[in-house]
């Protein structure tokens, strides 16, 4: 009885007899009708990204960066996982792992609440219904250059941790920074606090900036500073 019923479907699917169907048989992708040529994926074409204008060759120090990066992008979880559990791993909050692992820009201000308080301020969700609520500590920014160093030199040393390389990029935009701190009225410092966000987000949104590449910020020094 069932030998009948599967010869009879398989004469209305165009299906061969006795072939277990997988869901994904059923998609357009996975099969081909009957006196239709198969379909092959055409290959993908990169050759025109990155051709609009001329770029100056990345340094030896970022294209290291950038290897690793597009490496982990495979599985960051994996990477992630086995930064947090490595033996020598500095104090650092999860979601600051991830950032780095991404090569997204660090949220210092959730560091500075961390230092401050001694509180983990990861976010938490729960869901009643349709309604999903986020919770966890109030974040303090970071409003003077004490906050900003202790806040950096936490981070920094997280960063060094999962590229050693860098180190000496990290340490000169340190320096940087406190420049601008030192030259600028205090009463301006949220100016400062505020270019260095903007900096780090500039350089964790791409991957052809270094921190130490002080000439290609020109255009936010003017922003927030007008003029020199």
């Amino acid at each position: 009885m069932l030998d009948k019923w599967d010869s009879a479907k398989a004469r209305v699917s165009g299906w061969p007899e006795g072939r277990f169907l997988l869901e994904e048989d059923w998609s357009r992708e996975g099969r081909t009708e009957r006196g239709e040529p198969a379909q092959k994926r055409a290959k993908l074409d990169f050759s025109s990204i990155g051709k609009s204008e001329q770029l100056k060759p990345l340094s030896a120090n970022l294209e290291r960066t950038n290897q690793i990066l597009a490496n982990w992008s495979q599985d960051q979880k994996e990477v992630l996982r086995r930064v947090m559990y490595h033996s020598f791993v500095p104090e650092f909050h999860e979601s600051g792992w991830v950032e780095i692992i991404a090569g997204r820009c660090i949220d210092l201000d959730i560091v500075h609440t961390i230092v401050a308080t001694g509180l983990a301020v990861e976010k938490h969700t729960e869901t009643i219904g349709e309604l999903e609520i986020s919770y966890g500590p109030e974040v303090m920014k970071i409003t003077t250059e004490l906050e900003w160093r202790l806040a950096w030199i936490r981070a920094a040393r997280a960063i060094k941790f999962a590229f050693p390389h860098r180190t000496a990029e990290l340490d000169a935009y340190m320096k940087y920074i406190c420049g601008m701190f030192a030259s600028t009225k205090k009463a301006a410092h949220g100016k400062v606090i505020l270019f260095d966000k903007a900096v780090r987000n500039r350089v964790g949104s791409s991957r052809r900036y270094e921190l130490c590449d002080f000439d290609a910020f020109q255009d936010i020094h003017l922003l927030f500073f007008g003029p020199s």
